[in-house]
């Protein structure tokens, strides 16, 4: 048989696998996990919100758990998930909480979403993604959005206890949060800032943070700040102004 014969028998038999008739494969999803959508009325877009509620949370009657609310859901909830099930002593001296991730925009790369919903001013990059520029500088209407929105969903949805949240975000999403740090504090009980992008628009929150100090004696809120020592430089400038100001918060 021909060369060409062969080929061409291989590539039907191949069409017939993946015709109408083909069942899909299913799709990964995290045991244990649930999703609400999420139609924004302030903003014109759609979110998710990725829930994971602690072991024992359906048979503990009125109790109010902690809630988690992370940024950049998309790789950092299945992460920080994990983590919270392997800390320590697998997690047995870890207060339960429930973690709810906030995800892209719908629609959305992660790039657009998170370039125009994360930084507080339009002074980003000027390089598109997918043809398009992130329509930098909306964090203040996103902030709102999570205050309106996102929170009041969560605590109709959940046994949360809302006296005790806790916002984390990583390089733009903790960005996010050294926003509503020092815009809207009482928004969150506690913060975990991993690398956040301070170096953003010329050091913009450098400057912000210097107009809170002017106005305000403490900051009451909890602050978890992290920098790798090895970040790029403006990691140090990061160090010198935000590690006061996370001796002066309530537990750092």
């Amino acid at each position: 048989m021909a060369l060409a014969s062969v080929l061409r028998r291989l590539a039907l038999a191949a069409l017939c696998l993946v015709g109408p008739g083909a069942a899909a494969a299913p799709a990964y999803q995290l045991d244990g996990t649930e999703v609400l959508e999420l139609a924004s009325r302030s903003l014109p877009r759609d979110y998710q919100l990725f829930v994971s509620l602690p072991e024992g949370y359906a048979a503990s009657g009125e109790r109010r758990y902690p809630l988690l609310l992370v940024m950049d859901a998309n790789y950092a909830f299945p992460l920080v998930r994990s983590i919270a099930r392997r800390v320590g002593d697998q997690g047995r001296g870890l207060e339960d909480f429930i973690l709810v991730g906030l995800s892209y925009a719908k629609g959305d790369t992660p790039q657009l979403s998170r370039g125009r919903d994360y930084t507080p001013s339009a002074g980003g990059s000027t390089k598109p993604d997918g043809g398009r520029r992130p329509d930098y500088g909306q964090s203040a209407a996103f902030r709102r959005f999570i205050a309106d929105e996102v929170l009041p969903l969560i605590a109709r949805s959940y046994r949360v206890d809302m006296a005790r949240k806790t916002f984390a975000g990583h390089s733009y999403g903790a960005l996010l949060g050294a926003d509503i740090l020092l815009s809207e504090r009482a928004l969150f009980e506690r913060y975990a800032l991993s690398s956040p992008s301070l170096w953003f628009d010329q050091g913009l929150m450098f400057e912000r943070e210097r107009a809170y100090a002017a106005r305000h004696q403490d900051l009451p809120a909890q602050l978890l700040l992290s920098v790798g020592e090895f970040e790029a430089a403006g990691a140090a400038a990061t160090r010198r102004t935000w590690w006061p100001i996370c001796a002066a918060s309530s537990a750092c």
